[in-house]
């Protein structure tokens, strides 16, 4: 008879190291999935703990991208007040601000803010993603993995959510 989960699906998956496909971008959190990534981790449970397990995979990548979002407008923040415009010291006012640019006076500002000083920050997005995974997941890939090699997998779902972010031309999405 298959085991249920005992605990918090999180636990489950702190326990042991991750691979780096667990969170991948492209595709649902399926069981299958599940199955395939955490292999023989899953050998002793049945259709239902997978399903708790899958679900907080799912809700994991949701607050990962969440997270992520917020880790990159506090960067783009910083960008600007390196450049001189302290006044725009909150997501807020640079959202604001960009919405009232009607004579584009910010555009090459907020281009370099939020594209070129990014081009130039070495393994910002691997930092990123460590930091999540390690520090507020509490969670590790295996030994082997990019992390190990310094390498970008884009495998976890904020990180390909971030650069999609910041290909969103000026965030135009989020301005009414």
């Amino acid at each position: 008879m298959p085991t249920l989960l005992v605990g918090d699906p999180r636990d489950f998956l702190q326990k042991e190291p991750i691979s780096t496909n667990l969170f991948h971008t492209d595709k649902g959190v399926t069981k299958e999935h599940m199955r395939l990534v955490l292999g023989e981790r899953l050998l002793p449970f049945g259709d239902e703990a997978i399903e708790e397990i899958r679900k907080e995979v799912q809700c994991i990548k949701k607050e990962a991208t969440s997270w992520g979002n917020t880790q990159v407008e506090r960067q783009i923040v910083d960008n600007l007040a390196k450049l001189g415009y302290r006044e725009l010291s909150s997501w807020r006012k640079v959202l604001d601000n960009w919405k009232h640019d009607e004579d584009g006076e910010y555009v090459a500002i907020y281009w370099k803010a939020f594209y070129g000083m990014f081009d130039v920050m070495s393994g910002w997005e691997v930092d990123l993603e460590r930091t999540y995974l390690t520090d507020v997941l509490k969670m590790r890939y295996a030994d082997g993995s990019f992390s190990d090699q310094s390498k970008v997998s884009f495998e976890m779902g904020y990180t390909a959510s971030l650069l999609l972010y910041l290909s969103n031309p000026f965030l135009l999405c989020y301005i009414e």
